[in-house]
């Protein structure tokens, strides 16, 4: 870590002196000026959003492309920001110019398959990866985003399949070993799971993903206090982690502390007002109290936010059970069949049952 924030100074302070060396005299004209101040405002404003400054990369990287508006990576940052900020529509507008400009720019296809799998659009998401791939066939992320949409979907072979592909390419790719701790988890395996994570942790201990992942490994294996544990961990890390806050309202939920719950819930959605999940579990506590109109208003909000959440359909399906609203359910399980083959499994049990 040290040597890479070595280099990085290094390499930004070899940018810095070839600026004030073409800024004081007549070496460079005025354009090659504007792309070298364009290259430090870019160095700037990566370093932001690897902080998670989002508001401010986007003025650094605005700020770029205004010096040099022909610059790819400064779009592809830029795409990023707006990924991140939840604003898919100008990320995906940013990762088009990027290829306008650049159309072997795998990383640029990347961009958008990680903003496509977050607005919940799996098809468009598999082509940007599959684009992406076929530019840079050793593109670790590419892998690792490709597992986690087949992860979502339920199909562990294949996410499997993806994440160690990722980790033959990059053996200290942490993001797939989260992915692989994921599935484990949702299949089990907790011991595998843990493993995962701690891998993770190893490759890098400010990963508050992996620790997220081990809050909710912990979480289904009924040891609470190792996961409010964990999750705790993940927000010193990363305060504005909704996921952490989740697990925290899910494990108070379990628990019967539903006001407790009902504060970790909100307090994610005060940071991610996009977070399906966090209604999700407001939904579920409003049907544990009974108060089933509630329940649907939730599950429908989660829906509305992420169609592709098979935990709100399967939610969902199951508040109709219990108002005895067959027909309803069975239209959940219909849907749920192509977003998750083993919560669609799981409905229909419940369903026969009734």
């Amino acid at each position: 870590m040290i040597k890479k924030l070595l280099l990085k100074s290094a390499a930004y302070l070899f940018l810095a002196g070839i600026y004030l060396v073409c800024s004081n005299s007549s070496v460079c004209s005025a354009d090659e000026q504007n792309v070298m101040e364009a290259s430090i405002e870019l160095h700037l404003a990566y370093s932001e959003l690897n902080k998670g400054q989002i508001e401010e990369a986007i003025a650094s990287f605005d700020k770029a492309i205004s010096l040099d508006d022909k610059n790819a990576l400064a779009y592809v940052g830029l795409g990023k920001a707006y990924s991140r900020k939840g604003d898919f529509e100008e990320a995906i507008a940013s990762f088009d110019k990027a290829i306008s400009l650049d159309d072997k720019n795998a990383l640029a296809y990347v961009g958008l398959g990680y903003t496509y799998a977050r607005k919940g659009d799996f098809e468009e998401a598999i082509a940007s990866f599959d684009k992406a791939i076929s530019l840079d066939d050793k593109n670790a992320l590419a892998y690792v985003g490709l597992g986690n949409i087949y992860s979502r979907k339920g199909d562990f072979e294949e996410a499997t399949v993806s994440y160690n592909k990722a980790i033959s390419l990059d053996d200290k790719n942490a993001l797939a070993y989260v992915g692989l701790g994921n599935i484990y988890s949702r299949k089990g395996d907790f011991e595998e799971a843990i493993a995962s994570f701690d891998k993770a942790i190893s490759l890098d201990d400010k990963n508050a993903l992996a620790y997220v992942g081990l809050g909710y490994t912990y979480a289904r294996k009924g040891d609470f206090e190792e996961a409010i544990a964990s999750f705790d961990k993940a927000i010193s890390l990363d305060d504005k982690n909704a996921l952490a806050y989740v697990g925290l309202g899910n494990i108070y939920s379990r628990k019967g502390d539903f006001e407790e719950a009902t504060v970790s819930y909100n307090k994610a959605i005060s940071l991610d007002d996009k977070n399906a999940l966090a209604y999700v579990g407001l939904g579920n506590i409003y049907s544990r109290k009974g108060d089933f109109e509630e329940a649907i208003a939730s599950f429908d909000k989660a829906i509305s936010l992420d169609p592709q959440n098979a935990f709100s359909h399967y939610s969902l399906g199951l508040t109709y059970i219990s108002l005895n609203e067959n027909d309803l359910a069975i239209e959940q399980y219909n849907i749920l069949k192509g977003l998750n083959k083993n919560l669609a499994e799981q409905l229909q049990n419940k369903i026969k049952l009734e």
